[in-house]
């Protein structure tokens, strides 16, 4: 996964975990936006699919912001811990 979709994925608010998944089954912001729910269903959980779904729809936050709360944290994502 190329670092710019993961930070586009922690933009949304989405944990490390699920990224990782989501790399593992080569997804991008866009093509998770456009696949159908049974689709993500062959990969996803529902509740990852409830979370992708309401996450990638809502504005995400602005990679400043990001850059910034990660360089604070010491690189360590207070969310998820790692």
């Amino acid at each position: 996964m190329r670092g710019k979709t993961r930070n586009a994925l922690l933009g949304y608010g989405i944990n490390t975990d699920l990224i990782e998944k989501i790399a593992q089954h080569n997804y991008t912001v866009e093509s998770l936006r456009s696949a159908t729910k049974p689709k993500l269903a062959q990969t996803f959980t529902e509740d990852e699919i409830e979370i992708l779904k309401a996450r990638i729809e809502r504005a995400p936050f602005p990679h400043a912001i990001i850059s910034e709360l990660v360089r604070k944290s010491g690189g360590c994502c207070a969310y998820c811990d790692v």
